[in-house]
């Protein structure tokens, strides 16, 4: 694993093929190993962009029955079909994954990789069902034996609060966009956690808090990519608030 994590993929391989062809056992400990070994080959291959190799070799592992990181497998290989844009095969692949496991953290990643296949085949409530649970399992876990705790938790958090305002939800949409924001101010999400955050005060006809928090992000980031829709949700609020003045001063200039 330390030659994979420094990027020297060729000799990972190498290493990992000694192993599988070379190597020789019956106890469980070299069955372990040698199961490892078969893993982290098809990561070297990846790694290395031979995508194709990879998805062949974690295809395989899936479909042995007794292979003892089957789960791990079918995420990695559901990340391949998710980046390939490969939407129904990612999502059918970690659902099993999600079954094959119980491994906290590999259905945690499970969790949130679903998420993200839902909110890209627009199956919002599906997404935040997801995002849900990965936050859920996380809170309960500790962080020694889940190292990323605090990231998974801001990823959740953040992820269901898109995914509640687009699924038409956005009062419940607050409270996970406030949290995100209140321990990622450093967090390069930070900006469109604020947009989120503003448009799910507007849905939601809390109209005073959307213009603090459109103002509030267009003085954080003033070269915001976001600036037309920050500045047409604002005009529509002061307009809603009977506060023509400023409506037309942002909506016609």
């Amino acid at each position: 694993m330390g030659i994979l994590n420094l990027g020297e993929n060729d000799s990972a391989l190498t290493f990992y093929d000694d192993i599988i062809f070379n190597s020789s056992g019956k106890d469980d400990s070299f069955r372990q190993i040698k199961a490892r070994a078969l893993f982290y080959k098809a990561i070297a291959l990846k790694r290395k962009g031979d995508i194709q190799q990879a998805q062949k070799e974690l295809s395989g592992l899936a479909l042995q029955p007794d292979y003892q990181y089957i789960g791990l497998a079918l995420l990695e290989l559901g990340q391949i079909y998710y980046e390939q844009g490969e939407y129904e095969l990612a999502k059918r692949t970690c659902e099993r994954a999600d079954r094959e496991t119980i491994d906290a953290n590999i259905t945690i990643r499970v969790a949130l990789l679903l998420g993200a296949i839902y909110l890209e085949l627009k199956d919002w409530s599906k997404a935040v069902n997801y995002y849900d649970k990965a936050e859920k399992l996380a809170n309960n876990c500790d962080e020694i034996f889940v190292p990323k705790k605090q990231w998974y938790i801001n990823e959740s958090l953040y992820k269901k609060g898109i995914s509640l305002v687009k699924s038409q939800r956005s009062a419940e949409a607050i409270p996970p966009l406030i949290s995100f924001i209140a321990i990622s101010k450093k967090d390069v999400k930070l900006e469109q956690a604020l947009f989120w955050l503003a448009e799910a005060y507007y849905r939601s006809d809390l109209l005073k808090n959307s213009i603090e928090a459109y103002n509030s992000l267009l003085e954080t980031f003033p070269s915001t990519s976001r600036r037309e829709e920050i500045l047409y949700g604002l005009g529509w609020a002061y307009f809603r608030l009977r506060d023509f003045k400023n409506s037309s001063d942002i909506l016609i200039n």
